[in-house]
C-alpha cells in the first residue's frame, strides 16, 4: 500500500487571517489545484457536497478538514501563538516542495519545519 504524510508547523508574522474562513477556503482550493488532488464532491456531484468543514474552538482556533479522493488534509490554527499546522495524508504521491512553495508564497513565515513520510519504507524524507 502506498501512503504519504506531509506535515508542517508554521509560525507567521501576521495572524488575523488565521480566523478567516474565506482565506482558508481559497488557500485549500489553491493547494488542491497545485497538488492535482480531487475533491469528493467533484467525483460524485450531489453526494459529497460537504467534503470540507470547519470546527471552531473557544478562544478562536479552528480545525479545518478537507476530504480528498486521495485521503485528507487537516489544518489546525493556534492564533494566540500565531501558528498553524498543516497535515496532508495521501495514497497518491505528491511533491512536498510544491506545498512548501505555496506556503512560502502565501504566508509571511517566521518559522517553518516540515517532514514527509513514505509509509512503504517507514521513513521520513526531508
Amino acid at each position: 500500500m502506498n501512503g504519504y504524510l506531509f506535515w508542517a508547523n508554521i509560525k507567521v508574522q501576521e495572524w488575523e487571517w488565521l480566523l478567516d474562513k474565506d482565506f482558508w477556503n481559497k488557500f485549500l482550493d489553491k493547494l488542491l489545484k497545485k497538488l492535482e488532488f480531487t475533491r469528493p464532491k467533484d467525483l460524485l456531484p450531489g453526494k459529497n457536497e460537504n467534503d470540507r468543514f470547519f470546527v471552531a474552538f473557544p478562544g478562536g482556533g479552528w480545525t479545518i478538514f478537507q476530504a480528498i479522493a486521495e485521503s485528507a488534509i487537516t489544518i489546525h490554527t493556534y492564533h494566540e501563538e500565531q501558528k498553524f499546522r498543516l497535515e496532508i495524508s495521501s495514497c497518491k504521491w505528491f511533491d512536498r516542495l510544491k506545498v512548501v512553495e505555496l506556503l512560502d508564497g502565501t504566508f509571511d513565515i517566521l518559522f517553518l519545519n516540515y517532514g514527509f513520510l513514505d509509509w512503504r519504507y517507514g521513513r521520513v524524507i526531508v
